[in-house]
């Protein structure tokens, strides 16, 4: 079964596909439909795990000056993804209600999936996150030019609509990199980016779980271990 499954198919997506088929096949078994779940010895394949990277804080000076000068639409995405670790798709879905300027603070409530506006997949993604002053500085000065929208997004597409995330990636992040001249590192890295600005800072663990969103202590350990001085 695995050789038939993994045709043209990443590792990660056929143990997705395993792990789906169980579910279905255990709740035929449930039901008296089946006697026998047929992948429940299929052994999931080993996946690689990519290698977290982030940017220096020489590098996000670099981008972020890039993004404001160049990019000027994309600007206010990009420095609130950095300094705020948010997920793509938390950035996306982000409401002003949920924009406290007077505390600095930002709640994390929905979230965007495929055009889709949501709450978040986990309990412990729902959090607010403290963020730098620069960075209410800048969503108080883009909120007077915002577009108004039925969702009351934050960002939008020109036409209020949201923001397709893959469009957004293709036609603004990467060339930002590049002209910039840093890594082409992923969207998702800019969390991994904003970890290691508060691990820098010395800061305590349970307060960085928090402020990422992590299930818990020992995620946001194995996680950002890497990052962590050797007293840790």
């Amino acid at each position: 079964m695995e050789n038939k499954l993994k045709e043209g198919l990443s590792n990660k997506t056929v143990n997705h596909l395993l792990t789906t088929l169980g579910t279905a096949f255990n709740w035929a078994i449930n039901n008296n439909y089946m006697m026998y779940n047929p992948v429940s010895r299929v052994k999931k394949l080993k996946v690689q795990q990519k290698e977290m990277e982030f940017l220096t804080e020489d590098e996000i000076k670099r981008v972020l000056y890039v993004a404001e000068k160049e990019y000027p639409d994309f600007y206010p995405i990009l420095i609130t993804t950095i300094y705020s670790g948010m997920r793509r798709g938390e950035v996306l879905g982000l409401t002003w209600d949920c924009v406290d300027f007077n505390k600095s603070i930002i709640k994390v409530r929905k979230a965007l999936y495929k055009g889709v506006l949501s709450t978040p997949k986990t309990d412990c993604s729902i959090r607010d996150i403290q963020v730098p002053s620069k960075l209410m500085q800048v969503l108080q000065q883009y909120k007077k030019s915002a577009i108004e929208n039925d969702l009351n997004l934050v960002f939008t597409q020109k036409n209020g609509k949201p923001i397709d995330a893959d469009n957004l990636m293709s036609r603004r992040y990467r060339k930002i990199l590049k002209l910039a001249g840093v890594k082409q590192i992923r969207f998702h890295d800019l969390r991994h980016t904003y970890a290691s600005l508060l691990i820098s800072k010395d800061l305590n663990i349970k307060y960085i779980q928090k402020q990422m969103g992590h299930s818990s202590f020992e995620v946001t350990m194995n996680t950002h271990a890497h990052l962590m001085p050797a007293c840790y």
